[in-house]
């Protein structure tokens, strides 16, 4: 990760960015995101924010420069013909304590961000309090970093139902269709929120033995197959669309961005006892199964695609092997 953290740049010219560019990244690093794609939404956020604090500052120190001269020369200073070299920079050091408060969230949020949508306001401000609560604290004096094993806590069989009673009491059926889709698509088949945007109707295969395939597109592409559990439901949520070369997810919509699942969650009816729905968390969950069931470690990785390494953190909710099994398996088989 930390490879990745180092390699960051943003996009475009970005005169504050070499001031700040260390202490974005030690901020970052110090937040223990669990993948690479979390690096880089992290760094994209916080890097804008950092950036626009240094610009308010650098406003600040210049207007206040402009002020000292004008006050000297009203009281008839002479004034330098040329700048000082050795003159300190008079803008406060970045702080990344200043960028991550609770008014310069608000602030970046509001005037930060022109021309945003509402949903890419959240997304940045829900990626700077997770920042926040990593490196300053929840209120409470906790410390929460994002390779917490809590984030990645596979739903219980109990919570599942639950979701899936909360999809299904959806106010509309296109809102219904869509909570369902993200269920099959994320637990039973294990795709990123990014992968599940980009699936179509006519990906999903029903095989002559009942099996369901979905054909992943994007950057690792490949055939996954879906648990048996959500075989039925999700081959009759394809079927509705009679296999059209639309999207599966949200099929009207034709801008495809990932915060769509997001987006799509926060505006559904909540449920008072499902949990909260949580992407990284269906695909955990989909990961323990396939380990719980003893499935080779090279078809998980085959079917997950991109990177596993959320494993070392989902490892203590895997179920417990006995001893006596452990020490067999670690023996080898007899001659």
């Amino acid at each position: 990760m930390r490879q990745k953290i180092n390699a960051y740049k943003p996009a475009g010219h970005n005169p504050e960015w070499s001031r700040v560019a260390k202490l974005v990244g030690a901020t970052v690093a110090a937040c223990e995101p669990p993948n690479a794609q979390k690096v880089s939404e992290l760094m994209g956020a916080l890097s804008k924010v950092a950036m626009f604090v240094e610009a308010e500052n650098t406003r600040r120190a210049q207007e206040a420069t402009q002020a000292r001269r004008a006050h000297q020369a009203k009281r008839g200073m002479r004034r330098p013909d040329t700048a000082q070299p050795d003159q300190p920079d008079p803008r406060p050091r970045p702080n990344p304590a200043e960028w991550l408060s609770i008014e310069t969230i608000e602030r970046f949020i509001r005037y930060g961000l022109p021309g945003a949508t509402t949903s890419t306001r959240d997304s940045y401000r829900r990626r700077l309090m997770q920042l926040r609560v990593g490196t300053i604290g929840d209120g409470h004096g906790r410390l929460i970093k994002l390779s917490d094993s809590n984030l990645y806590r596979p739903y219980t069989t109990v919570e599942q139902k639950e979701l899936w009673y909360w999809a299904h009491n959806q106010p509309t059926r296109r809102r219904e269709a869509a909570c369902k889709v993200l269920l099959c698509l994320g637990l039973g088949c294990g795709l990123e929120a990014a992968e599940i945007c980009r699936v179509r109707a006519h990906d999903v295969h029903v095989m002559s033995n009942g099996g369901v395939t979905v054909r992943v597109r994007g950057l690792h592409q490949r055939d996954v197959k879906c648990r048996r559990a959500w075989e039925a439901p999700l081959a009759e949520l394809a079927a509705d669309l009679s296999g059209q070369p639309t999207w599966l997810f949200l099929p009207t919509v034709e801008h495809r961005k990932t915060s769509l699942v997001s987006s799509l969650v926060s505006r559904a009816r909540k449920a008072p006892d499902a949990p909260p729905v949580k992407p990284v968390r269906l695909r955990a969950t989909w990961l323990v199964d396939l380990i719980d069931s003893r499935v080779r470690f090279d078809v998980i990785a085959s079917a997950a695609g991109g990177s596993l390494e959320m494993l070392s953190a989902l490892l203590p909710f895997t179920a417990r092997t006995d001893p006596a099994e452990a020490e067999r398996q670690l023996r080898g088989l007899e001659p």
